[in-house]
């Protein structure tokens, strides 16, 4: 807990070693940043993992993984900011394990700049249980790849984004 909104900044330069089971990181308010060539962090298994409108997950240098689950029921819900800058990598699920794991956005930004990388193993789409999303996606670098595996919904895309309505709006800068 880190200030009240995502401006306040922690930078992680070094490796932590954390079990893949447990839930490394509770993020509520600011920047938790991988700062570091060797930061090689996994912060969920086989749980959801939670970014607030008042937080921010942020791969500067190094990589992040979370919900490297061997099924499809751990998601990356997002409420606040998913960032990858520079040479930074954040893995949603594995395509090792050929699971579905989504990031379920309600209110939420996604960037991606640099020479960044973001892996999904699933989908990127508003939560199954809501009518309603937004998110606003900037890509100026970097390569963002979604594989799609188990999508929940037959029909639906591996980036799934409904037409502009008043509730529900999508901005892609690319």
């Amino acid at each position: 807990d880190k200030g009240t909104d995502a401006t306040p900044v922690l930078f992680i330069e070094r490796n932590i070693t954390t079990s893949t089971n447990d839930v490394f990181l509770d993020l509520r308010n600011g920047t938790f940043r991988a700062n570091g060539n060797n930061v090689n962090i996994n912060l969920t298994g086989n749980h959801d993992f939670t970014i607030p409108a008042t937080a921010c997950l942020s791969a500067q240098k190094g990589t992040f993984t979370v919900c490297n689950s061997s099924n499809d029921n751990a998601k990356l819900i997002l409420n606040g900011k998913l960032e990858v800058l520079e040479e930074g990598t954040i893995n949603v699920g594995s395509t090792i394990n050929n699971a579905g794991n989504d990031i379920e956005y309600n209110t939420a930004t996604i960037d991606v700049s640099g020479n960044g990388h973001l892996n999904v193993s699933g989908q990127i789409r508003r939560a199954l249980t809501l009518q309603t999303g937004d998110l606003t996606y900037i890509q100026s670098g970097g390569t963002v790849s979604i594989y799609g595996y188990n999508r929940d919904c037959n029909h639906n895309g591996s980036q799934y984004i409904l037409n502009p309505t008043q509730n529900r709006r999508a901005l892609f800068e690319v």
